[in-house]
């Protein structure tokens, strides 16, 4: 069972986020008067969205988080501590060990290299995760709402890819009317 843990001040919705960008681009219109940076919105979501993928998820306490910045600490299912940084340009590892933003500097090439999205990092870090997502791609969409509100049909298509980009493909996913 994944913990999920977002330790903030923040007063942010606890209801299941869609995977759709039309759903999340709802909450972002939702929660615009809550003064949330599109980077703590996206922490938010990838906490709610992925937390079954690790073993535990959570923003930091212990460090700094801006608007611009924030640092999350997961163990991945093969039970291996990171702390990850979210900025602008993307995510980053930035250690071995929860709540720490330095690095081990004889593996410099693991913390110096930026991904443009979680599930790219993931990839990297976790071979569990992509075997995750294979054995679990009904249940996880089984029990994650459409933007229209509706159930994903099983009988379409859902492709996890292991191409360059490293990306989920999410392809045919349509609401049924």
């Amino acid at each position: 069972m994944s913990a999920i843990s977002s330790t903030s001040s923040l007063s942010f919705p606890s209801s299941n986020f869609p995977l759709s960008f039309n759903g999340n681009s709802r909450l972002r219109q939702s929660c615009g008067e809550c003064n949330i940076s599109p980077l703590e919105l996206e922490a938010f979501i990838v906490i709610q969205q992925f937390a079954d993928t690790v073993e535990s998820i959570a923003v930091s306490e212990m460090l700094p988080r801006t608007s611009e910045l924030i640092f999350i600490n997961l163990t991945t299912l093969e039970g291996q501590p990171h702390c990850l940084e979210l900025t602008n340009k993307g995510w980053r590892i930035t250690s071995l060990r929860t709540d720490c933003m330095h690095g081990d500097f004889t593996k410099i090439e693991i913390f110096t290299n930026y991904y443009n999205s979680f599930n790219e990092l993931m990839d990297y870090i976790s071979p569990g995760y992509q075997k995750y997502l294979k054995n679990n791609k009904l249940n996880f969409f089984n029990s994650t709402e459409c933007s229209s509100n509706n159930s994903i049909n099983n009988s379409e298509e859902f492709n996890i890819s292991n191409n360059n980009n490293n990306n989920i493909l999410y392809s045919s996913l349509k609401a049924k009317h």
